[in-house]
């Protein structure tokens, strides 16, 4: 409340390791406390928008703001926020409001509340290490289509790439929560949801992963010439019909050391029938 209007320009703005290029601020004092009429950064990387109010009151502080995130590049976007090595490539659209107890300065993703909404264009998941994922709450999505009856380690094995990712998450108490993440690749389609601890760093989710028709014979010629290919045709034939609504995978336990684990397939009264 004390603090005057400011007017402010920075042409190269830095935070930690994340680097902001040219950024604005635009702010006035209120009753409550600071009223963030514009928060602008831009670079070659990335353009932020911003704006939000700063409260205070005698028993604690309170920041509330909503933000937006551009970038052609979703690698070098989280490059400039310190977060380099796990995307390579991918338009992106983030939409973010937060609220946490605190000045704008105390932001931690454990104190989060919210909801954020991302679109990302086609890229790359690089060879990513356990935990890495966890920058959109995913676990290492490389790991599951190699779940699969045939193992995608060959066609996978410079990283995943993916033809889109978008969802929601809900931020509170120190858990982000998605119910409808889709990540769209060339070889399967991955839906998400669930919650990710940002507090614990942990994951409590179920993803359900669907073969792009054609895949399995694809990949099978890739390893083991004509017959393969033939193999992974009636392996696709087998997956369409013991799995029509795709194979499901519960992953819990710690962001370093997700435990993924397939879902046992749910016998239909058809099948129960046939076994008696």
């Amino acid at each position: 409340r004390m603090i005057p209007v400011l007017h402010v320009y920075i042409e190269d703005f830095k935070v930690g390791s994340a680097n902001l290029g040219k950024t604005r601020l635009e702010s006035y004092p209120t009753a409550q406390g600071m009223r963030i009429d514009l928060l602008e950064s831009k670079s070659a990387l990335l353009t932020l928008t911003g704006n939000g109010d700063w409260r205070s009151s005698d028993s604690a502080e309170t920041s509330d703001f909503k933000m937006r995130f551009t970038a052609e590049d979703l690698g070098k976007m989280l490059g400039a926020l310190g977060f380099a090595g796990h995307v390579s490539g991918g338009q992106t659209l983030a939409e973010l409001n937060a609220q946490w107890m605190g000045s704008p300065i105390e932001f931690a993703l454990a104190k989060l509340n919210g909801n954020l909404k991302v679109w990302v264009g086609g890229g790359r998941f690089l060879e990513l290490e356990p935990g890495a994922g966890r920058v959109f709450g995913l676990l290492s999505v490389r790991e599951l289509p190699r779940r699969l009856a045939l193992d995608f380690s060959d066609f996978f094995k410079s990283g995943m790439s993916f033809s889109e990712i978008a969802g929601t998450f809900e931020f509170k108490a120190g858990d982000a929560f998605t119910e409808d993440l889709l990540v769209r690749s060339p070889a399967a389609d991955i839906q998400i949801s669930g919650r990710t601890g940002l507090s614990q760093k942990d994951y409590e989710q179920t993803a359900i992963v669907n073969p792009k028709m054609g895949v399995l014979p694809v990949v099978g010629a890739i390893a083991g010439g004509p017959a393969g290919a033939a193999a992974g045709l009636v392996a696709q034939r087998v997956f369409d019909r013991e799995n029509p609504l795709g194979t499901r995978y519960t992953i819990t336990g710690s962001w370093e050391k997700p435990l993924v684990q397939k879902e046992p397939v749910q016998r239909t009264a058809r099948n129960r029938k046939r076994s008696g």
